[in-house]
């Protein structure tokens, strides 16, 4: 249900909108997903309830230690934009992915998240 239904269903029922706080919860953006009142509650008549709705960011999925290919497909799958670096060194196998930018969390859809991606291995010293 969005805020303006919410605000709807309340007033038919004779109360109030509260306040609008935003947070993640993986319904989509602008779906109400927590309220101070429970359902079902006897409360007086003009009470304000507040909402809690979706604020639209998506949980970045963690892809380090995949190809890069797969980790790519991840990401696009989940909405992101990935953004290949190629470096050398690390502790995975070349073509996989050694760290990745932002790490977790929660981003908006098309956000970019950078993998960087083992290209070689680190050089040789040579004396």
């Amino acid at each position: 249900m969005t805020v303006a239904s919410a605000a709807s269903a309340l007033e038919k029922r004779g109360l109030k909108l509260g306040s609008v706080s935003r947070g993640h919860s993986g319904r989509g953006a602008g779906q109400v997903f927590s309220q101070s009142v429970a359902t079902g509650a006897h409360v007086k008549r003009g009470t304000r309830v507040n909402v809690t709705a979706d604020d639209g960011t998506v949980q970045v999925p963690s892809v380090v230690g995949m190809s890069a290919a797969a980790a790519a497909g991840k990401l696009r799958r989940a909405g992101f934009t990935p953004s290949v670096v190629r470096s050398t060194g690390g502790s995975q196998p070349v073509g996989f992915v050694k760290s990745q930018s932002p790490s977790g969390g929660w981003r908006a859809p098309g956000s970019v998240v950078r993998i960087n991606v083992v290209s070689s291995s680190d050089p040789v010293p040579v004396y």
